[in-house]
């Protein structure tokens, strides 16, 4: 009886696995960043860009934390997203992405973090909004 009980049991768990593999998205999405890595007053501004899969929070520091004074949201670069203006990112200074940098930022509104000088970002998160 405890043999059939786990051979039960088993095949649960795998038929589970199964029906959740079998759901995963499989298409993505996604947007583009560029990140002003030079102070915000500096007039020979330096960009970097920054590939955000929506949804997932992504690390854009390295090994550490990226200096950045202004992000903003590429209008003309996205990746299977309806409406480019229905996405809101996040900055974080924390690679768990649990301590904010600034405010939520958009397309329409980019995120200046600093004018004289540059606030580090480890984790981004972007998605929907509406």
């Amino acid at each position: 009886m405890p043999t059939s009980n786990l051979l039960t049991t088993l095949l649960a768990i795998s038929g589970l696995t199964l029906a959740a593999s079998r759901h995963q998205a499989t298409t993505y999405h996604g947007i583009s960043l560029s990140l002003q890595i030079s102070d915000g007053d500096d007039p020979n501004v330096a960009t970097s860009p920054a590939p955000i899969e929506l949804n997932v929070l992504t690390h854009v520091g390295g090994t550490n934390c990226v200096p950045t004074s202004k992000i903003t949201i590429d209008p003309n670069i996205h990746m299977n997203v309806r409406n480019i203006s229905n996405i809101e990112c996040h900055a974080y200074f924390d690679n768990d992405g649990i301590y904010p940098e600034g405010d939520a930022f958009t397309v329409e509104k980019p995120a200046l973090l600093s004018s004289n000088e540059r606030a580090a970002i480890a984790e981004i998160l972007c998605y929907s909004a509406r």
